[in-house]
């Protein structure tokens, strides 16, 4: 009887499917509890740092595509605006702009002279040649260029530069004047001496600057230079062969002057210590010599009558020619040396 107790008291094994099968539905709820509990974490607590990151990264992308974007889409009439800016721009700088709607870029500018030039139909071709008419003349002291810029030039002119050839040198730069210039002087020249000169102008118009902003040297002109000093002779002794001369020095465009008493073969002129201008011209007293001589004087006088009043015909006095005879000195002195061909100086003594 005690081994039957213990047989009904032991409990009974169930498979494990079929003890799954009876409690799905608590299973199921536990899952679920625990799924709305991580959902609840990540809203409470907020994404990890890396998804963060990463959606910064990806609204930065967009909202500078989006800026791009509307920064350079094509717009007409925003064009149009700026192309109806730069008409007026060169309208109140160069002139006027015909109203077809140009092509132009914005380093183009239109000279109003061109323009202009355009609207008449006749040629714009941009016209810049060498100076012409290059002159030069040997003055006491400088040799004087003049010239005139070339007929056909349609820009403006900046400036000319003056180039130089002593003799049988090279060209060299000599100078530069301005626009307005068309004469220079050469001071710097001596007696006897051949100067070959040439001119070029000069532009700094932004039409042709860039491509042409000097023009070829004009035709050469050739001049000898002459002494720098001049002689006058303003009195003469014979008995002591001695010639009184005023002496004309040029210095940095002023003329001095002084007199000097020198006898036949002395050296004439000689540094004032005062004005610290040198007067000696390298010219010798060659020669002194004199002669007498006789002028016819003309002359008209008025007639008068017996009554000693002047006669008048036609409304006019009448008068007549008279003649005479005047007999004076006549010195003649000859220099030479300086570099220059020898020369005679007269000086009369009425």
């Amino acid at each position: 009887m005690k081994e039957e107790h213990l047989s009904s008291a032991a409990p009974t094994r169930q498979p494990i499917s079929a003890l799954l099968k009876r409690n799905l539905d608590i299973l199921a709820a536990v899952a679920g509890v625990a799924v709305l509990a991580l959902v609840l974490f990540g809203v409470l607590m907020g994404p990890s740092p890396e998804v963060a990151k990463m959606e910064a990264h990806l609204h930065e992308a967009t909202s500078d595509a989006r800026a791009h974007f509307e920064s350079s889409r094509h717009s007409e009439d925003e064009f149009r605006a700026r192309l109806h800016a730069a008409m007026d721009e060169v309208r109140s700088t160069w002139g006027d702009v015909p109203d077809p709607q140009p092509k132009v870029s914005p380093s183009v500018t239109w000279p109003a002279d061109l323009l202009q030039m355009h609207r008449e139909g006749s040629d714009n071709v941009i016209s810049f040649g060498a100076p012409q008419d290059v002159r030069g003349e040997a003055r006491f002291g400088a040799n004087s260029i003049e010239w005139s810029a070339h007929e056909d030039t349609n820009v403006t002119v900046s400036g000319f530069e003056i180039h130089r050839k002593i003799g049988e040198g090279a060209l060299a730069l000599l100078a530069t004047v301005g626009g307005e210039d068309s004469t220079f002087e050469d001071s710097d020249v001596e007696p006897g001496r051949a100067y070959t000169y040439r001119v070029v102008a000069l532009t700094e118009d932004p039409a042709v600057a860039d491509q042409k902003p000097r023009t070829d040297p004009s035709a050469p002109v050739e001049v000898r230079a002459v002494a720098d000093f001049k002689l006058v002779v303003e009195a003469v002794d014979v008995d002591k062969k001695t010639v009184t001369f005023k002496v004309e020095k040029y210095r940095e465009g002023t003329w001095f002057d002084k007199r000097f008493t020198h006898r036949v073969g002395e050296s004439i002129g000689r540094r004032d210590p005062g004005s610290g201008v040198d007067y000696a011209c390298g010219r010798v007293i060659k020669s002194l010599s004199g002669e007498e001589a006789t002028a016819e004087l003309e002359r008209f006088e008025v007639v008068f009558d017996g009554d000693g009043r002047v006669r008048v015909e036609n409304g006019a006095p009448v008068t007549e020619r008279v003649v005479s005879v005047e007999t004076y000195d006549v010195f003649r002195v000859t220099v030479e040396g300086g570099g220059l061909p020898p020369e005679t100086l007269t000086f009369e003594k009425r």
